[in-house]
C-alpha cells in the first residue's frame, strides 16, 4: 500500500473524490489567489509578479515581518518533538543540516526505505 492509498482508506474516499475536491478548491481560489499574489507583489517589490517570481521566493518576503519570531525555533528540535509526538521511531530519520552551497533551499523529506531509513534535508533561509 502506498501513502496515498492509505490516506485515502482512512479517510474513506475514492482518490475521483479527492481529485474532484482538489480541482473544485483550486478552480474556487485561482481567482483570488490571482488578486493576491499581485496585490502582494505590488506592495512588498512595487511591480506586477513575474512568471518566475514563485512560492519559496514570495514565501520568505510575504513572511518577513514574523521571520524574528521563527528565528527563535530550533526547526530540527521542533520536527523531532512533532515526530515524536505522532509516535515515529526518530532514532531512524537522518538529518542533513549542514549547509552547503547550492543546497536546495526548501525542507524536504526522503524516505529511501520506510520505516528505517528516512532522511531530512534543510537548510536555513538567510535574507
Amino acid at each position: 500500500m502506498n501513502p496515498l492509498q492509505g490516506y485515502l482508506d482512512s479517510e474513506n474516499i475514492s482518490y475521483q473524490s479527492l481529485t474532484n475536491l482538489i480541482e473544485y478548491m483550486a478552480n474556487y481560489t485561482k481567482k483570488l489567489f490571482g488578486e493576491k499574489i499581485i496585490e502582494l507583489s505590488n506592495a512588498i517589490f512595487g511591480k506586477n509578479p513575474e512568471y518566475f517570481d514563485d512560492f519559496y521566493y514570495f514565501r520568505n518576503r510575504i513572511f518577513e515581518d514574523i521571520s524574528e519570531k521563527f528565528a527563535r525555533v530550533n526547526p530540527i528540535s521542533t520536527v523531532m518533538k512533532t515526530m515524536k509526538d505522532l509516535s515515529f521511531d526518530i532514532t531512524k530519520i537522518s538529518y542533513d543540516i549542514e549547509d552547503r552551497k547550492n543546497k536546495y533551499p526548501s525542507p524536504i523529506c526522503f524516505f529511501i526505505e520506510i520505516p528505517s531509513n528516512i532522511r531530512i534535508l534543510y537548510k536555513e533561509s538567510i535574507f
